[in-house]
């Protein structure tokens, strides 16, 4: 049987009825469609501008020269971020120097244009027996920055040996983050850490560390390494990055992203502090 065709008013009763709730119901489906879209494109914009807002800071002595042109190679050669480059130094510190010629030939090979002639003259007081412990302070002026988002921090005697970017992901604004094998989750080794710029922004991060050592010295009469200072100042977080260990073997080595000769022998000959190479930092 043939359907009568629909008249008018049928059509006019489609759109102003039923059919018109449908019309509804398939604009709010495009909406959600386009407000979800136009949320997931402004989160790829915040972690691309996330993106230039990384700094990394190394320490570079003339010690330790030769340790830190390995260690930015391989920087530089396995981090997918885009992130710029300080090399810290002091001409304040005892053995803290790093000498114009060490400097050039940074610039000249790695690509390296950021120096930082640390004035930290605060740091003398902190009487250490071992005069090359020094340099390691300068890691405490890395609090200092107001201008970047995430403030990474790498010893020189470090071997990158892949891609750590995702780590960036994880860090929150309460914390100093690090990544060791103590079972200890409230205690990091320092030669790999990283803060935010809202952690800085909280508080006097600075005022808090001279207010430490000036504590210490005062009703203590005695002196700390930057890794108990910063661990006694903030509250911090032990990750599982296996991005700061003591290699054990080299095959071990393939198990972790970065290796730290801490307190080791370094490959190059420069003696540590300990001599075993048993025990991940």
């Amino acid at each position: 049987m043939i359907q009568p065709a629909p008249t008018t008013s049928d059509r006019f009763s489609w759109v102003t009825g039923t059919g018109a709730r449908n019309v509804a119901f398939i604009v709010l489906v495009l909406a959600a469609v386009v407000a979800i879209l136009s949320s997931r494109s402004k989160l790829t914009v915040t972690r691309c501008s996330c993106d230039s807002n990384i700094v990394i800071y190394l320490v570079v002595n003339d010690d330790y020269f030769e340790l830190s042109v390995v260690m930015l190679h391989s920087l530089k050669r396995h981090l997918r971020r885009n992130h710029r480059l300080v090399v810290m130094h002091s001409d304040h510190l005892p053995n803290a120097h790093l000498s114009e010629t060490n400097r050039a030939s940074l610039r000249a090979h790695l690509g390296v244009r950021h120096f930082w002639n640390v004035d930290a003259q605060w740091m003398n007081k902190v009487k250490l027996a071992n005069r090359k412990a020094y340099p390691a302070l300068l890691a405490l002026a890395v609090f200092e920055n107001k201008t970047d988002d995430i403030i990474v921090f790498l010893d020189a005697d470090m071997l990158v040996l892949s891609d750590f970017s995702d780590i960036f992901d994880e860090l929150d604004d309460t914390h100093v983050h690090g990544s060791s094998s103590s079972w200890w989750q409230s205690y990091i080794n320092t030669g790999m850490f990283c803060v935010t710029r809202k952690f800085l922004d909280e508080a006097d991060r600075v005022q808090t560390l001279h207010d430490y050592v000036a504590h210490i010295r005062r009703d203590f009469k005695q002196h700390e390494g930057d890794q108990d200072i910063i661990n006694a100042c903030f509250p911090v977080k032990n990750h599982d990055w296996r991005t700061n260990y003591r290699p054990r073997t080299n095959d071990g080595m393939k198990n972790f992203r970065i290796v730290h000769w801490a307190g080791m022998t370094k490959p190059n000959g420069v003696r540590g502090a300990c001599t075993t190479t048993e025990k991940p930092a």
